[in-house]
């Protein structure tokens, strides 16, 4: 089965400096599971999606998605402070990690660092496989 393979892209309505709609598109390969994070101009990181408008954040491969679409009950709109500003967007074919939040009322205020970000999105947990386990004992010797 091949890898996931994720294209988002980004484009914007209205004027260049101030109060202008954002629109997301991303398309996958088979289904996925989203986040997206945006980071101001002063370093905060809010959660775009999911959202307390948006709570699922699962999507069909094959398919092109706006977010926000018609359907949805929010919009993103870009307006100060401005400077260097970053949208980062995850996506696996498993339910993404948890991260620390907080509600801010129209998004999720990230209370982590953007690299935990990452980390905790793409984070591997290990969990018991049911059944009967073989163990076996093995070293391995590294050398420099």
């Amino acid at each position: 089965m091949p890898n996931l393979s994720f294209k988002p892209t980004a484009k914007r309505r209205g004027g260049l400096i101030c109060r202008f709609s954002l629109k997301i598109y991303v398309k996958g390969n088979k289904p996925f599971y989203l986040r997206i994070v945006y980071k101001d101009a002063q370093g905060n990181l809010l959660q775009l999606l999911p959202n307390p408008y948006r709570t699922d954040n699962y999507f069909n491969g094959g398919t092109m998605y706006e977010i926000p679409s018609g359907a949805d009950e929010f919009e993103l709109e870009v307006s100060p402070p401005f400077g260097m500003e970053k949208v980062m967007v995850y996506a696996s074919t498993t339910q993404l990690g948890n991260i620390n939040l907080t509600n801010a009322e129209s998004v999720y205020q990230v209370n982590e660092t953007e690299k935990n970000v990452g980390i905790k999105t793409r984070g591997v947990n290990l969990k018991k496989k049911p059944g009967k386990v073989e163990r076996m004992r093995s070293r391995i010797f590294l050398r420099r």
